[in-house]
């Protein structure tokens, strides 16, 4: 008698381990970040801002020239 594999087995144990690997990932990243108060978002006047990031302006794309594609602010 021979056993064999269900064809979409792999499949799911490939898809389980990508997804435990990418949320450990996560969780490593988010604990090794040293910020000294946790983000949050915030509204005001309309438009929604990251409050007490990690981030300052200097390693934020530039979006004062004409094309960029970068996206700083969203408003609802």
């Amino acid at each position: 008698m021979q056993v064999t594999r269900s064809p979409g087995l792999l499949s799911l144990v490939s898809s389980v381990a990508a997804a435990t690997a990418l949320a450990a990932v996560a969780v490593i990243t988010v604990t090794r970040a040293d910020c000294a108060e946790t983000p949050y978002y915030e509204q005001r006047d309309g438009v929604v801002e990251l409050v007490h990031s990690c981030l300052d302006a200097s390693q934020l794309p530039d979006t004062n020239h004409p094309g960029s594609d970068a996206v700083l602010r969203w408003q609802p």
